[in-house]
């Protein structure tokens, strides 16, 4: 009777697994867990992705447009390489042969006349050396950042401690000359020595450095698209809209660029302008027309819009487009951990100052009608 009232009473002891090993690429206890069903799997495979209307279409206007694109560099010597060699070589024989003819003639004439045509020559000489210099310097500058750029994609996918602390020291080193980016610096230097991940690095770097000057490029882009919107809304002429567009767009690149280190010359500025036309038509270009104004601002508010707003509206979106590619091309980091800018955050802006200008164009013509029935 004892031993059958302690067996009653004792519990029995829990039964321990014994250790296994389980592969990661399959359930915890075995692959019934870790594979569908072939119900649940037709289940899931007659499923349907639903997508509101109420889904704002500007959220996703820069997924599609705007792709990481990298300037295609060809090697070797081409055709056109050669020719345009050999023209331009032509054309210096033939103004050096001009330019002695010419001295001659001044020394024929008159000593003083050569001399003082000598040294014009001399200075004009002194000056295009200077200036091949200076854009042989901002074209330096901006292959510099290209490479920059390339660099840390290559080494945020694999590298080391290394090599992402020589990117954040090339850094520190560009922007070394920029007063309001001293605080920032400071900070950078002092966090560097404990990090010692490649991604905490590159990361960290970013997050210090780049966001002041993101924010300041990023306004300027808002403000010369609103400019470009307003004035062409308002100017009389077409030829006046071009060259404002023009004007604003090369004010707005070389600003974008300087403000990111480049400071380009006019070759620099050549070269850039054909990156950014590249970028441009492998993102796909939106073709300037009615249907793309319906597309981005809503038939109701297209409908609504009279010509020269609705012009002045896709120049504003045109002109913030490049912008928000030269910021891409010109930031010598991709964007990793900080926002990029969104071309749907410029069309909000543009479309609101489109409606208000729609609706000060109404009151005006409200008010004539009400002085003309009077």
């Amino acid at each position: 009777m004892t031993k059958n009232n302690n067996a009653g009473n004792d519990q029995p002891s829990p039964r321990k697994r014994a250790p296994r090993a389980v592969k990661l690429d399959r359930g915890a206890y075995g692959e019934d867990i870790a594979r569908p069903s072939p119900d649940t799997a037709a289940t899931l495979s007659m499923t349907s992705d639903f997508t509101p209307d109420s889904e704002d279409y500007f959220d996703k206007v820069n997924e599609t447009s705007e792709t990481r694109y990298k300037p295609v560099r060809k090697r070797g010597w081409s055709l056109s390489a050669f020719f345009w060699s050999a023209f331009s070589g032509i054309v210096m024989l033939a103004i050096g042969l001009w330019l002695d003819r010419l001295i001659r003639d001044l020394f024929a004439r008159w000593d003083y006349l050569g001399w003082a045509g000598l040294a014009l020559v001399a200075i004009a000489i002194l000056s295009l050396l200077f200036f091949v210099a200076r854009e042989l310097l901002a074209l330096r500058r901006l292959s510099h950042l290209d490479h920059l750029r390339a660099k840390v994609e290559d080494i945020y996918q694999e590298g080391d401690r290394k090599d992402a602390q020589q990117i954040a020291n090339n850094l520190l080193d560009l922007y070394k000359e920029q007063p309001s980016l001293f605080r920032a610096r400071q900070t950078l230097k002092q966090d560097l020595p404990h990090l010692f991940d490649r991604e905490d690095i590159l990361a960290q770097t970013e997050q210090i450095l780049m966001p002041p000057i993101d924010r300041l490029v990023t306004h300027r882009v808002h403000q010369a698209a609103k400019r470009v919107a307003v004035v062409t809304a308002l100017s009389p002429r077409a030829l006046f809209d071009i060259v404002v567009v023009l004007v604003e767009t090369i004010r707005m690149v070389r600003f974008i660029a300087e403000s990111y280190g480049n400071r380009p010359g006019f070759v620099a500025m050549l070269r850039l302008t054909g990156h950014i036309a590249s970028h441009l038509a492998v993102t796909g270009g939106m073709a300037a027309g009615e249907s793309l104004l319906q597309q981005i601002v809503g038939h109701g508010l297209a409908a609504r819009l009279s010509a020269k707003l609705g012009e002045g509206l896709l120049n504003g979106i045109l002109t913030a487009r490049i912008g928000l590619t030269t910021i891409a091309l010109c930031r010598p980091m991709p964007f990793i951990t900080e926002p990029q800018p969104q071309l749907g955050a410029v069309i909000k802006t543009l479309r609101a100052t489109s409606e208000e200008m729609e609706k000060e164009e109404e009151e005006e013509l409200s008010g004539k009608n009400k002085g003309t029935k009077r």
